[in-house]
């Protein structure tokens, strides 16, 4: 009997701990860097056939030569059924040497449902 009480529980709580493409909400980062400014875009996804209300969190910090710079931006948006939107953008500007570290946070009734993050210098990249 307890040799399958842990594969029963397992196909039980399966569908609960999903991950990759199958989860209800995606959220994540769109870097892209030009004439030496950082430019990061902020992009959710509702993957389930219901609207659903989402605040997107996004936490940026650079430190370079020129000092430190730290913005949180947090805004909310509706989404319908399968919609993707983008917006919250970050814009920075690079100099050699500069680390940065961004991440993005997706809450849905206070819950974290989503997050992305982008990091360079000692941490990455």
């Amino acid at each position: 009997m307890k040799k399958y009480l842990l594969p029963l529980i397992i196909c039980i709580f399966s569908p609960f701990i999903s991950e990759g493409k199958d989860q209800a909400y995606e959220a994540w980062l769109h870097k892209e860097i030009i004439n030496s400014q950082l430019k990061i875009t902020a992009c959710c996804k509702n993957n389930t056939s219901e609207k659903a209300n989402i605040i997107l969190r996004i936490t940026a910090e650079k430190r370079g030569k020129a000092g430190t710079s730290k913005t949180i931006q947090s805004s909310g948006v509706i989404l319908n059924a399968d919609e993707q939107k983008c917006l919250s953008k970050i814009v920075f500007n690079l100099y050699s040497g500069d680390e940065y570290k961004v991440i993005l946070e997706a809450y849905k009734d206070n819950q974290i449902i989503a997050k992305d993050s982008i990091l360079k210098g000692n941490q990455n990249e």
